[in-house]
């Protein structure tokens, strides 16, 4: 039963991010990897994030929430923090 719990809890993860690869390591550990962008330092500092990890599916889903919101907000691009080059 805790594994269809788990299980419920993925699949509702994986529908609410459709851009997220969410997959689930042989540890249990769950990964999630953006659909279409690459990885790219400069980004990464603005923290936009191409991949994602945590133990559990609630604390999976409030760290897509911050990278899709951070997308939406920001059409024409991406905020770099300052001092950050």
């Amino acid at each position: 039963m805790a594994d269809d719990l788990l299980t419920d809890g993925l699949q509702t993860l994986r529908s609410r991010y459709p851009d997220w690869l969410i997959t689930r390591e042989a540890t249990g550990r769950l990964v999630a990897v953006h659909r279409t962008e690459q990885p790219d330092p400069q980004r990464e500092k603005a923290l936009l994030l191409t991949r994602g990890t945590a133990d559990t599916v609630e604390q999976l889903d409030p760290k897509l929430l911050v990278q899709r919101c951070l997308r939406e907000q920001l059409p024409g691009g991406y905020p770099v923090p300052r001092g950050v080059r």
